[in-house]
């Protein structure tokens, strides 16, 4: 789930970026240009921050719970040759 937001969070940073563009190429106001600019850039920043942040965390959750799943495993192995051998 946590992922699915992260990719939501960048592709929602993307869309604001991209509105933000098209108002500025659109207005014909300077200041307001610079407002929209600033404003969206902000936005975009915070988003795009928070979304990969969100991605990396859920990667590394990840690949703790396949080396933990990978330890389990051993474990699982060594018991099972352990009894078929005969050694206590």
């Amino acid at each position: 789930m946590r992922k699915e937001l992260g990719k939501w969070l960048l592709d929602v940073a993307k869309y604001i970026l991209t509105a933000g563009l098209i108002a500025s190429w659109l207005t014909t106001d300077e200041s307001y240009t610079i407002w929209i600019s600033s404003a969206m850039a902000l936005i975009f920043i915070i988003l795009l921050t928070w979304g990969l942040r969100i991605l990396k965390a859920e990667e590394e959750r990840e690949r703790r719970r396949e080396k933990i799943k990978i330890k389990e495993g051993d474990k699982i192995c060594l018991q099972k040759f352990r009894f078929h051998s005969g050694h206590p």
